[in-house]
């Protein structure tokens, strides 16, 4: 397994957000007609981005962070995937000009339908 980074979102000395970074995602993907080819190590997939729900803004903030570490890092895209009934997560995505690129049946503890969102960068 590639080494994980957690980052993590603090106020006042309490964890308010969380997002894990790392190069690795799942099968499906490869299904997925991408913006731009990169290969793997020149992309920057995000997985368990979560934000207490009383600093539900502050996502916005963590989202913003890490495309500035992408690309301190020469990432070429940013690339995750969402539960498609999950429209905050979505819409901060698209604020953010994270593109659609897809959907695929994925396993999130059970068989789902997620959207797959790439940022050029």
């Amino acid at each position: 397994m590639e080494q994980q980074t957690l980052y993590v979102l603090e106020k006042n000395e309490k964890i308010i957000g969380a997002i894990v970074l790392n190069h690795e995602y799942e099968e499906c993907y490869q299904n997925i007609y991408w913006q731009i080819y990169a290969e793997d190590e020149e992309v920057t997939i995000i997985h368990r981005f979560c934000i207490h729900p009383d600093y539900r803004g502050c996502g916005k903030y963590l989202l913003k962070q890490i495309i500035k570490i992408a690309k301190k890092d020469g990432q070429k895209s940013i690339r995750l995937d969402v539960v498609s009934s999950n429209k905050p997560a979505i819409c901060l995505y698209e604020k953010c000009s994270f593109l659609l690129q897809g959907h695929q049946i994925m396993d999130y503890g059970k068989p789902v339908i997620a959207s797959l969102y790439e940022k050029i960068i």
